[in-house]
């Protein structure tokens, strides 16, 4: 549980790494991946949901446009070998959905090519893939990929993106596993 969920104030101004906002005349730096701060402009109103980090010796808020990207920072700060810093650079150089494919097919490759080392990409399979996934980030949970692990590593062999299997396994209604393949191929060819 993290002190400070979220944030809302206008951007006042933007450093290389981080934002400040003034929050009813006090200003929240947080740190944010490189394509977030992109996103911020100077003078605009701004929400970030925020994961608060306390040490020994420092306090430092993380924020994120949306509660997927933030899931999905908490789940990589979760995996031994990676820190919050590590964690804001990987998220800076693949989206969300390439980690998730990454780790549904198990594909360390493309952790690695973000210059992870071996073993801990090898680890972040292994310590997420039981991680319920959706959207733009990851939500804890059941062991399974929003319930659908089996089907959408069927799917995604099949050469469909992680993100496309997702949306359209959760647009399925059947309960047995076959029909929803059939449903979501269906979905998947329109």
């Amino acid at each position: 549980m993290y002190m400070i969920a979220y944030i809302s104030g206008r951007v006042m101004f933007k450093r290389e790494e981080t934002v400040v906002l003034d929050v009813g005349g006090v200003g929240y730096e947080a740190w944010c991946p490189p394509q977030i701060l992109e996103d911020l402009q100077q003078g605009t109103e701004q929400k970030l949901y925020t994961v608060h980090i306390v040490r020994e010796d420092s306090q430092t808020l993380y924020g994120f446009l949306t509660q997927g990207q933030k899931e999905l920072f908490q789940l990589l700060l979760g995996v031994s070998g990676i820190g919050p810093k590590n964690a804001l650079k990987i998220m800076g150089k693949v989206s969300g959905g390439d980690i998730i494919q990454a780790i549904i097919q198990q594909d360390s490759s493309v952790l690695e090519a973000l210059g992870i080392g071996k073993k801990i990409a090898d680890r972040m399979i292994v310590e997420l893939k039981g991680k319920s996934i959706s959207g733009d980030g990851v939500s804890g949970g059941e062991n399974k990929t929003n319930g659908f692990t089996d089907e959408a590593q069927a799917l995604i062999a099949l050469g469909y993106t992680a993100r496309d299997v997702i949306d359209a396994l959760k647009r399925t209604q059947s309960s047995d596993m076959n029909e929803r393949i059939k449903e979501a191929l269906k979905l998947l060819g329109k």
